[in-house]
């Protein structure tokens, strides 16, 4: 077993960068063991070459031993010209073994027959079944014909047959039935063995397909508490801006006489309040989310009244630098559909695209497509753009591009179970410094 591990090895060492062919794993299971066996003939070959050269030179067979070490060399060009095709080394294999078969049997007949019975044992290794039964029926052949011969008692072939025709006759025979039963079984060990690579193979798959879902899921495990401690600590931050806020400007109020500036006191109260309500929403939304315990309520209700819903979230929006824009093509349009969850989705994406719009347009264009039975939402802006290996990630629950920027980064998760929720798709289009495209289609039929 260690000198099968030894060659096996070497194979793939010598051709790990090389495709040794077959696209089944039959096929690379069969050229892997034509390699190994040509690797271990090859040694195999200069070990014995020395005393076998000898051995022919005291008998004089000056001719075989030319034939013996051409064929030991051409054992070693096929085994290391590794760019060679395949099968074409196989093919010159058998006819290099035929060759010295018809030199063997010059010599001898017995010895010649037993090769030609390792040549077709050798066809059957290297590439099955049908090969080792053609070189089987060539065998045939070749015995009928010495049989042929002896009967016709041709002259210039006397020397091959000493004995008695039915010695000849018996010795094929023999010949016939040990090859076939020996084609037979090993073929049956090569079918036990494909069955085994096979199975072996096929755990390997598994194995490493399961390594990898685990070592995903591993790092999504790891991401997932690392967010979660990010999360955590833009809570505490998140929380306590606009409570401050709220105590701090509140007891400013209380000691305040002027009116305008009570009044000014008075916004900031309301708009961290509305903040920190709005923070307390998402965080229960995506509680509820985690949970899959968000119930949907549906109503009639008329497109322009809800479009007008989410233009009334951000009646107080204002701000030199940035311009809010509305585009909408509803009129007359009346749909059945969770109108709350949908204004609190479009209305995340809205605030999203202002906390990273320094300058210029947000357009938020909305209408009904009679074509494609669907509502129509896009949200574009020309703020900082989101990076290609982030837009996928930006839906994932506390994930922020930016740690620094406000949120704790569930806004965007809740919006996506909303729309998915509803039946419809949420896609991304960004460049970065150039702005973000949300478009938004849910199927719905008008009433």
């Amino acid at each position: 077993m260690n000198i099968i591990r030894f060659f096996t090895e070497f194979v793939d060492d010598y051709y790990r960068n090389v495709k040794i062919g077959g696209e089944s794993i039959t096929a690379q299971l069969k050229n892997k063991l034509f390699l190994t066996s040509l690797a271990f003939l090859s040694a195999l070959a200069i070990f014995s070459v020395v005393p076998s050269t000898i051995f022919l030179y005291i008998q004089g067979k000056h001719t075989l031993i030319i034939v013996e070490l051409i064929i030991v060399l051409e054992f070693w060009l096929l085994l290391l010209l590794r760019r060679m095709n395949i099968n074409l080394k196989k093919h010159l294999l058998i006819v290099t073994f035929y060759v010295l078969s018809i030199f063997f049997i010059n010599e001898s007949i017995e010895s010649g027959l037993f090769l030609l019975m390792g040549v077709s044992l050798i066809a059957l290794l290297i590439d099955g079944i049908r090969y080792g039964l053609i070189c089987f029926f060539v065998n045939v052949l070749v015995c009928v014909s010495l049989i042929s011969l002896n009967i016709r008692g041709e002259s210039e072939y006397s020397f091959l047959f000493t004995k008695d025709i039915s010695y000849y006759v018996i010795l094929c025979v023999n010949f016939f039935s040990i090859n076939i039963f020996e084609l037979y079984f090993v073929w049956l060990l090569i079918k036990g063995l494909e069955k085994s690579y096979i199975a072996e193979h096929q755990l390997s798959l598994t194995l490493k397909h399961e390594r990898n879902r685990l070592e995903d899921q591993k790092k999504k495990i790891e991401e997932s508490e690392r967010l979660k401690s990010s999360f955590i600590a833009n809570m505490s931050h998140e929380i306590r801006t606009p409570l401050n806020a709220i105590v701090g400007f509140t007891n400013l109020v209380a000691k305040e006489n002027d009116k305008e500036v009570r009044a000014r006191y008075t916004d900031i109260v309301n708009d961290s309040s509305k903040k920190l309500t709005d923070l307390i929403s998402n965080i229960m939304e995506i509680s509820k989310v985690d949970a899959d315990a968000l119930s949907f309520v549906y109503n009639e209700i008329d497109l322009n009244t809800l479009l007008e819903g989410v233009k009334s979230e951000f009646s107080d929006y204002k701000n030199s630098k940035v311009n809010l824009r509305y585009n909408f093509n509803a009129d007359g349009i009346r749909i059945k559909t969770d109108d709350a969850k949908l204004i609190k989705a479009i209305k995340n994406i809205i605030e999203n695209s202002i906390k990273f719009t320094a300058s210029g347009n947000i357009t938020f264009t909305a209408g009904y497509d009679n074509v494609r039975k669907s509502l129509v939402f896009y949200i574009e802006d020309t703020g900082k753009g989101i990076d290609k290996s982030c837009i996928d990630k930006i839906f994932d629950p506390f994930y922020k591009i930016d740690e620094n920027s406000p949120g704790v980064g569930v806004g965007l998760t809740v919006t996506k179970f909303y729309i998915d929720k509803l039946g419809g798709k949420i896609d991304v289009e960004s460049v970065v410094n150039m702005g973000t495209l949300f478009k938004i289609v849910i199927p719905v039929d008008t009433l």
